[in-house]
């Protein structure tokens, strides 16, 4: 597996909506138990903080954050409402660990 090959910290779980729930209990459960201490990052749309709390994973990608950049990229003057809702913590979550936000 790639946490024990490559000493991987963590790993993602890409395009979690499409996955059916219980398997993705069964695998972040039985990861965390043979594996403590491994983040488990989910990448779901939209973002929902369930996918932490009845799932098991550690962390969600917020995949609007990306696309939240580009507007603000593009937006003269700066829009200051896009890079405070891309700065702080997404909305439902519990804490700040609990959503990653990728700017580029």
């Amino acid at each position: 597996m790639f946490i024990e090959e490559y000493h991987g910290d963590g790993l993602r779980f890409d395009s979690v909506h499409n996955n059916p729930w219980d398997l993705l209990q069964y695998l972040t459960y039985n990861i965390h138990h043979k594996y403590p201490g491994r983040i488990l990052i989910s990448e779901i749309v939209p973002e929902v903080p369930a996918v932490i709390s009845e799932a098991g994973f550690d962390s969600t990608w917020i995949h609007s954050s990306y696309f939240d950049s580009l507007k603000l990229i593009k937006s003269k003057p700066t829009n200051m409402g896009i890079l405070k809702s891309m700065i702080s913590m997404h909305s439902g979550f519990g804490h700040s660990i609990n959503n990653l936000k990728y700017m580029l």
